[in-house]
Order: structure tokens, then C-alpha cells, then sequence
């Protein structure tokens, strides 16, 4: 008697999107992280990862495991930021994919973490932003906890642009340079995006107000942001000088909080 072949299950595809300059030793540490660490974990739950790296030259591409299938980089030579993330959505929309993740070139994502931004996005069928994030000041080994927007931008209605799911539904309802095209616009046109987006979800006829776009995790699955002095994009030295972390610091050899870290990446990192 013959029996019906079960149809096997689709992955979900999503692009990791990074805009990078750059800070090569934290560029190769966050590649391997996810290239070698999270992705062959995430096939497991049927979610095909994909990295999508808009750098400025060749040292970049020099320094990253490019194979032009798993690995994909492209080069900006004029180091316009919002060029770059613009980049980042048009490249996610030619692929079709069914999400792409931003995400900071400093910053690593626990599975845990990126599992929850993917439900969340899926569920409402167009975004998650993470809430929450720690601080690791390379040169002085001290890892902070950063107090959320909740504590000094009440105002604002989406979490942290790293780490964030857009899905292929909104991404179809933004318009082309979502973030626009104005090279002296340091935050990247965070506030031009994030009303874009609300924008584009009541344009659906969805209350924005009604869905959840984020999660309450514990420390042990947030974003981790390794700064080196300023270096970064937003060092360490803004959010000390702002009191916009906890007093208190943890040990990032604490393998309660950072036991999604393997060994051999926690060495890389405190030896930067």
C-alpha cells in the first residue's frame, strides 16, 4: 500500500544585515560568532541565516569569511551610513526573503534573543525591536547594563534598530531609501525610519499601539555591544557621562550571563 511523502517543512529565510567601517579585530570576532556559532544553530530550528556586510573597502573585505552565498559583502566607499542601511532593505527585498535582522557591527546576538525578535515579527507580521542591552568596554574589561529608553526617551515606540526583524510584508510597504539619503545625518535617520515604519503599519489598518514588538529577557538574552574607547559608533564614554547604565557592572567571564558565549569567542573578545 502506498503512503503519502510528507512535504518537508520550509526554512525561513532571513538576512542579517551590517553596516560596517572598519574595527577589523571586532568585525572578525562578531563573523565568526555568528557565522560558525549561531547559524548552524539556528538550521536546527529551520531558520536559514543568511549575512549581508555593507562595508567601505577592501580592508573589510579582506578580513571577512566572504563565500558570496552565506557571506555576502558589497563595498561604499563614500562611508555614508544611511546609504548603507538603505542598501541593507533594498538588498533583503531583491532576495525575497521572509525577514531581514539589523544589525550593529559591534554588537552579538544570543539565540535565545534572535528567536524571540523573529516570533515577535512573525507574529505581528511586520516588526520587533529588542529592549534591552549590555555594554562591554573592551579596553577596561567592565561590562554595563544599559537602562533601556524607557529611562531618559519615553517617546520613543521602537526598541534598539540592532537586532531588529523586519518582515518581508513591511518591508514591501516602505518606500525605497527608507532611511533617506542625508550623509550629515549622525543617527543614521533613526527617527525618519522608525515613523516610517509606524506609518506603514497603520497604513494596513493595524493600530501600532496594539502590537508587541518586544520582550522582557533576562541578562542572559540581550544584545552584547563590545565598545572600544571611540571607536564606536556610540562608545561607552556617552553612557557613563549621561548615567544611562546601572551602577553596578557584571563580569563578563560569568558564565550565568554569558553562557551563550562559547569559550573559545569569550578568549577572542577579552583579548581584544
Amino acid at each position: 500500500m502506498a503512503t503519502r511523502q510528507r512535504t518537508k517543512k520550509q526554512p525561513i529565510n532571513v538576512i542579517m544585515g551590517i553596516p560596517c567601517h572598519r574595527r577589523l579585530d571586532v568585525l572578525k570576532i562578531q563573523a565568526e560568532y555568528h557565522k560558525d556559532v549561531l547559524r548552524p544553530f539556528l538550521l536546527t530550528q529551520g531558520i536559514n541565516l543568511i549575512f549581508f556586510m555593507v562595508g567601505t573597502d577592501r580592508l573589510e573585505q579582506e578580513a571577512l569569511p566572504i563565500d558570496g552565498v552565506t557571506f555576502i559583502y558589497e563595498a561604499q566607499p563614500e562611508n555614508i551610513l544611511t546609504r548603507k542601511f538603505n542598501r541593507l532593505f533594498e538588498f533583503a527585498k531583491e532576495c525575497n526573503v521572509d525577514a531581514l535582522m539589523t544589525m550593529g557591527s559591534d554588537d552579538l546576538i544570543p539565540p535565545q534573543l534572535f528567536l524571540d525578535m523573529l516570533r515577535i515579527a512573525l507574529d505581528n507580521k511586520f516588526i520587533s525591536a529588542p529592549s534591552q542591552l549590555l555594554l562591554h568596554d573592551v579596553l577596561l574589561k567592565n561590562t554595563y547594563v544599559w537602562k533601556g529608553y524607557s529611562f531618559y526617551a519615553s517617546y520613543r515606540f521602537l526598541g534598539l534598530g540592532s537586532g531588529r526583524v523586519h518582515t518581508r510584508q513591511l518591508l514591501s510597504l516602505l518606500p525605497s531609501s527608507p532611511f533617506g539619503d542625508d550623509p550629515n545625518n549622525a543617527n543614521c535617520g533613526e527617527s525618519i525610519i522608525d515613523q516610517k515604519i509606524k506609518n506603514a503599519v497603520v497604513g494596513t489598518g493595524v493600530d501600532f499601539n496594539t502590537i508587541t514588538t518586544a520582550c522582557n529577557n533576562q541578562l542572559n538574552a540581550v544584545l552584547l555591544s563590545l565598545k572600544i574607547g571611540n571607536t564606536s559608533f556610540n562608545p561607552v564614554s556617552i553612557f557613563l557621562n549621561r548615567k544611562l547604565v546601572e551602577d553596578n557592572t557584571i563580569d563578563i567571564n560569568d558564565r550565568e550571563t554569558f553562557g551563550w558565549l562559547p569559550e573559545t569567542i569569550l578568549a577572542k573578545i577579552l583579548a581584544l
